[in-house]
């Protein structure tokens, strides 16, 4: 299994405010990833729709609109270190090859 993360960029009515909302799944491969976040993005909100044309998603009022910025997989993550100003690397290790 490979760790995904997907992100979601979303706008609000008055067009500047935006903001991205991180989610991650684990998944075999690109393709099953992918149509995890499509679902996922199309479930966000209750009874949202979706603009093919324009590959947007949007709230029943409209607001916010929402779409799929990106799927990829994940084999280390940035974080900051308590204590000082700086961040460092952190690898992921799948569990099978932790434990063997």
């Amino acid at each position: 299994m490979i760790l995904y993360q997907f992100i979601l960029e979303t706008r609000e009515r008055d067009g500047c405010s935006s903001y991205e909302h991180k989610e991650f799944v684990l998944a075999q491969d690109d393709p099953i990833a992918s149509r995890f976040a499509r679902e996922f993005a199309r479930h966000w909100r209750p009874n949202s729709t979706y603009d093919a044309e324009l590959d947007i998603y949007s709230a029943p009022e409209g607001w916010p609109q929402w779409t799929l910025a990106q799927c990829k997989p994940l084999t280390q993550l940035t974080v900051p270190v308590a204590g000082r100003r700086s961040s460092m690397h952190v690898a992921l290790v799948p569990e099978s090859k932790a434990t063997q």
